[in-house]
């Protein structure tokens, strides 16, 4: 593993931070009385949980050369992401319902803009990174790259409780620190001579999206291809 990147885990650390503080209010917090939670809410967090602890260790089995147990844990993977990509699909539906009853279906479509866009990313950066298995730098780069895209959800909802600004402030904010974050790891593995493509892929996806959010939620083509995405599977 790149020298660099020997204090990742800091990094992932932060990440989690953030998700903790962001998700304090609406279910960390509420574990009290844990009954009154739902369980696709504790489904949903477990696995995102679990996909957290592989991220801490895998590095360090890396860097202790024990690649027997770092290749296996990996392998597992092919377990745990299809039931995270299950359980994000069963939160957003869970939302899509709660949401249905109370705002005109054309602003639950929208809604819908970054949820799914954000699952389509995570699945890609899981898929290139098991193409690109044999190729380290690559594939670690892919894998900190869908712990980039887990960032939003919970450093969005962060900024709200603890800022005090609207959604759509707190959704451009957390859109723009993943961009800066992004950006920084290019510039620091362009300087190291390391292989950016990876990031530079994930930023350009990332701007695409952060642009999407201004203007697809309400077009045509959104409300459209998304309403029979709905319709079919909600």
């Amino acid at each position: 593993m790149d020298k660099t990147y020997n204090n990742i885990w800091i990094l992932f650390l932060t990440i989690l931070a953030f998700v903790f503080l962001g998700f304090f209010k609406s279910y960390f917090g509420l574990l009290s009385t844990v009954e009154k939670i739902p369980s696709t809410y504790h489904f949903h967090t477990i696995l995102f949980l679990l996909w957290f602890v592989l991220l801490f260790i895998q590095p360090f089995l890396i860097k202790r050369r024990n690649l027997k147990l770092h290749r296996l844990l990996g392998k597992c993977t092919y377990i745990l992401v299809p039931l995270l990509i299950v359980s994000i699909f069963m939160v957003t539906k869970r939302q899509y319902l709660r949401e249905i009853v109370l705002y005109p279906r054309s602003q639950c479509i929208a809604n819908l803009i970054i949820p799914l866009p954000q699952l389509i990313i995570f699945v890609a950066m899981y898929i290139l990174a098991i193409l690109n298995i044999k190729n380290t730098g690559y594939h670690m780069r892919y894998i900190i790259g869908t712990s980039l895209v887990l960032i939003g959800p919970g450093l969005g909802r962060a900024f709200i409780s603890l800022a005090g600004i609207s959604f759509q402030q707190s959704v451009q904010l957390s859109f723009l620190v993943t961009e800066l974050i992004l950006a920084v790891l290019i510039i620091i593995d362009i300087k190291k001579g390391n292989h950016y493509k990876p990031y530079a892929i994930l930023l350009t996806i990332f701007l695409c999206c952060h642009l999407g959010w201004f203007f697809m939620p309400q077009s045509w083509i959104w409300q459209t291809l998304c309403g029979k995405f709905a319709d079919l599977f909600f």
